[in-house]
Order: C-alpha cells, then sequence, then structure tokens
C-alpha cells in the first residue's frame, strides 16, 4: 500500500536504528509536490543517554588506541635496538 499525500508523520519512540527511521520518515511525502513534517517523541532523558553510552565507548575506543600505540611504539623500539646491536 502506497499513500503518497501523507503530510505530517509521528514517530513514538525510537526505532533502534538510524535506518529504520529514516526509512519510516521517507513514508511521508512520497509525491513530489507534496511536503511533510515528521515529528519524533521520544522519552525525556533519551537523548542524554545516548549521549553519555557514545561518550563512555568513544573514551574505551580511546583507552584500546592509546595502548595499541604504546604498543606499537614499544615494538618499533625493540626493533630499533635489535638492529643496532645486530
Amino acid at each position: 500500500m502506497d499513500l503518497k499525500c501523507i503530510t505530517v508523520l509521528v514517530q513514538f519512540l525510537v526505532p533502534d536504528s538510524w535506518n529504520t527511521l529514516m526509512q519510516r520518515f521517507g513514508r511521508a511525502a512520497r509525491n513530489m509536490p507534496v511536503t511533510a513534517k515528521c515529528i519524533l517523541l521520544a522519552p525525556s532523558g533519551y537523548f542524554h543517554e545516548m549521549r553519555i553510552k557514545r561518550m563512555r565507548l568513544d573514551k574505551r575506543k580511546r583507552r584500546t588506541l592509546n595502548a595499541e600505540a604504546l604498543s606499537n611504539k614499544k615494538a618499533a623500539r625493540t626493533v630499533q635496538r635489535k638492529a643496532e646491536i645486530g
């Protein structure tokens, strides 16, 4: 079923993925001259919670990258010392 004249679309709660949200919003204004408004109703604090989760994940990623960089530096020094000795 393709309804081409939907001018207001209301999404209650945030879906699991960004792609799902965009697909649902894309159901509005399927006809070229029609414009639509899409409204997302999310629980209060949802975006704040997501920001905190993302910050924690970023912090873990940075720690991992820093540990890998340190490990690579140590490995490079070891190779350099062996080359100097050998």
